[in-house]
C-alpha cells in the first residue's frame, strides 16, 4: 500500500504541479482558447483529483483485504458532494471546493480504516497511524 501512495501521489503531484505552473497553457492545448477563462480553476480541480486518486488506491487495498465497510464512506462523502453541490454553488469554484471537501474526507476516512485504531485485525499501512 506504502509504494501504491506514493507513486500515485508522486505522479498526481508532478501533474499538479503543472496545473498550478502552466494552467493557461494546459487548458489551450486541451480544450481551445474558448475555455481560457477555465485557467484559474484548474489547480482547485487538480487538487481535488489527487486526493481522489489516493483514497481510490487505499479503498481497493481495504476491499482486496476483505472490508466491504469502506463502501459507507464512500457513500457518505458522495452524499456530502451532491449536498454541497446542490446547495451550495454560487460559482464554478465553490462546486469545485466542495467536491474537494468530499474527496478529502473520503481520503482521511479510508486512511483512518486502513490504520489498527479499533481492532487487531485492521490491515496495516506500513506507515506511522495517528492514534
Amino acid at each position: 500500500l506504502g509504494f501504491g501512495l506514493a507513486v500515485t501521489g508522486g505522479l498526481n503531484t508532478a501533474g499538479l504541479l503543472v496545473l498550478i505552473a502552466i494552467p493557461d497553457l494546459v487548458v489551450r492545448v486541451l480544450y481551445g482558447q474558448a475555455y481560457a477563462s477555465a485557467a484559474p480553476l484548474l489547480w482547485h480541480y487538480g487538487f481535488h483529483a489527487v486526493m481522489l486518486s489516493l483514497a481510490n488506491v487505499v479503498a481497493t487495498y481495504l476491499i482486496a483485504c476483505g472490508s466491504r465497510s469502506i463502501g459507507i464512506v464512500a457513500l457518505a462523502c458522495t452524499a456530502f458532494q451532491i449536498a454541497a453541490v446542490t446547495l451550495w454553488h454560487p460559482t464554478l469554484d465553490a462546486v469545485i471546493i466542495g467536491l474537494g471537501v468530499g474527496s478529502g474526507a473520503f481520503l482521511l476516512g479510508t486512511l483512518v480504516m486502513a490504520c489498527p485504531v479499533t481492532s487487531h485485525k485492521a490491515p496495516r499501512l506500513g506507515i506511522i497511524c495517528i492514534r
